[in-house]
């Protein structure tokens, strides 16, 4: 090809995603067990002026840069070298693109050029041992795909977004969980063992059908009964920003951006914010 190297923007894939209403269950981590981190949100690498996340890196082999002495115009590079990001439109749909990265700006990426992306996917769908490369069954290019939306400006206002999110959060303190214990759940001390860790002797409270000690009252049922709520503690519940399905363990934690409690641990501590708050979101409520 005689196509000129340039360093183009940069674009990513999508995955369907389960939608549904959110579902209000209690605060998470009222214990404070999970952490989170300003200094590893943001990756080393910029998709033009917008420095990419970690999370939005879906497919990477840590491969050296490029030689840009050997590109002095597009050609196929080697699968491995395929860095993949990715991005969710406005129906949560997860759209990713594939780039490479040259030694002359080694954390900058680069998208594939059409032309170039196509050679690419043409050479893996022919080799029978890259059939199981994630760039063949999880991770194809946009390019080829239905959808229109403009990978490069809706990956660049998400990434700069998430940049000022994570430099506003770094500078704000995390407020303590409360859980205020209600009047019918007083410390009653109760002559029995908790029905969840199933230990005596210490401080019990009569929550509803079964006593539970005060540990596991806030911090693993979060005030709810075990036999009463056993429908919520037991089901499934979509996290209002990654629209992922996730147990009542990992459900409940605080959107960066306002009080909502709808979101799970991992989109916590990636400083993620809910559909409501989010201007590249969908309305999907």
């Amino acid at each position: 090809m005689s196509t000129k190297l340039a360093i183009p923007s940069i674009l990513l894939v999508a995955f369907n995603a389960p939608l549904g209403a959110p579902v209000m269950s209690p605060p998470g981590d009222p214990s404070g067990a999970l952490s989170r981190s300003t200094r590893n949100v943001m990756s080393e690498f910029y998709m033009g002026d917008a420095p990419v996340p970690y999370s939005a890196i879906l497919r990477t082999h840590n491969r050296p840069p490029l030689a840009a002495a050997d590109f002095p115009s597009w050609r196929v590079p080697h699968p491995r070298d395929i860095i993949v990001l990715g991005v969710r439109n406005a129906a949560s749909v997860m759209l990713s693109a594939w780039f490479v990265r040259f030694d002359c700006a080694p954390h900058h990426l680069v998208r594939l050029p059409w032309g170039v992306a196509h050679e690419l996917s043409a050479v893996i769908a022919d080799a029978v041992e890259l059939h199981r490369s994630a760039l063949y069954k999880l991770f194809p290019e946009c390019y080829f795909s239905s959808t229109t939306d403009d990978f490069s400006a809706l990956a660049t206002g998400r990434f700069l977004r998430k940049a000022r999110l994570v430099g506003r959060a770094a500078r704000a303190r995390r407020p303590p969980l409360h859980f205020p214990t209600p009047p019918c759940m007083r410390d009653t001390p109760v002559d029995s063992v908790c029905a969840i860790c199933l230990e005596g002797g210490g401080t019990l409270v009569k929550n509803c059908c079964v006593p539970v000690c005060l540990d596991c009252h806030v911090g693993r049922m979060r005030t709810l009964c075990p036999v009463c709520d056993r429908n919520v503690l037991n089901g499934s519940h979509t996290c209002m920003c990654c629209m992922e399905a996730v147990p009542f363990s990992e459900h409940g934690n605080q959107c960066v951006s306002c009080p909502s409690q709808t979101l799970c641990a991992r989109c916590w501590c990636d400083f993620g914010e809910c559909v409501a708050c989010d201007p590249t979101a969908g309305v999907l409520l």
